[in-house]
């Protein structure tokens, strides 16, 4: 897993820790991907309701 990836889902868990009703996926080209559900965030690359792309700085 990449440091951005890391970093990501450390401050999605802080911000989200109980989750949310749903599924989003944040994906980072050239980094990986990140989930945020009802569990929280995580790294990971499953199906999502919501999937937003970004390219990374």
């Amino acid at each position: 897993m990449s440091e951005v990836i890391e970093k990501a889902v450390e401050a999605l868990q802080q911000r989200l820790p109980d989750g949310f009703d749903g599924t989003v996926k944040f994906v980072i080209e050239d980094e990986g991907a990140v989930m945020v559900d009802d569990k929280g965030g995580r790294a990971g690359g499953e199906d999502a309701e919501c999937t937003l792309t970004a390219s990374s700085p």
